[in-house]
């Protein structure tokens, strides 16, 4: 069985230039990772280093909420057989406001 993890489309939460702050759309589609542990630590220093907000160009950048897709695959009798499970990936030690904020900008997203 092949196992591999996918980045989906999430939100970056960040600080703007000359103040507040605001949501955009963060897209990796497509990059593969071996295990959700080296996904995670991707995402963790994309966020750290500014990278994460796909060209947004925040100040500084606060937190995010992004899929996370499992993909495992097996062939049995010549026949590919794939199982997809997700699950949301956040910040951690965001402060109340911040999660309300990356709350309602999945809302604007996913509806």
């Amino acid at each position: 069985m092949k196992t591999e993890f996918q980045i989906g489309i999430g939100v970056v939460l960040g600080d703007y230039w000359g103040g507040g702050k605001g949501w955009y759309a963060s897209d990796y589609r497509g990059k593969v990772f071996k295990t959700l542990g080296e996904l995670k630590s991707f995402i963790d220093k994309e966020l750290q280093t500014g990278g994460l907000d796909s060209g947004m160009g925040y100040e500084k950048l606060i937190g995010y909420a992004i899929w996370a897709t499992k993909i495992q695959t097996i062939e049995q009798h010549g026949q590919l057989f794939t199982n997809e499970s997700s699950e949301l990936l956040t910040s951690k030690g965001l402060d109340s406001i911040s999660e309300w904020d990356i709350d309602s900008a999945l809302a604007a997203i996913h509806g």
